[in-house]
């Protein structure tokens, strides 16, 4: 049996029963196993699905970031985990 191309799909629970799903199929390039490119496929595809912060949960975050000592521990690890998905470019593809 010869693999020349994996699909990967994953279903995402929006809440109140309703859900959305999203798959991509890659091929196989040379020298690349099975394994990797379902790894390829399934880090695009949990890169596509990360909600990205609002407007408002940007500034929210930028406030602590700039006050750390005024807030709680937990509150600057979540500030710092807004940042970072406010500066991943729109387009990036993790492969």
């Amino acid at each position: 049996m010869e693999v020349t191309r994996i699909e990967y799909k994953r279903l995402y629970n929006t809440g109140n029963f309703e859900h959305e799903s999203l798959s991509i199929e890659v091929v196989i390039e040379d020298g690349e196993t099975p394994h990797e490119a379902v790894k390829r496929a399934k880090a695009f595809v949990e890169a596509e699905m990360k909600k990205r912060p609002t407007d408002q949960q940007w500034a929210s975050a930028k406030q602590i970031l700039d006050n750390p000592d005024q807030y709680r521990g937990y509150e600057v690890k979540q500030a710092q985990q807004v940042k970072e998905l406010c500066e991943l470019p729109d387009d990036e593809i993790p492969f």
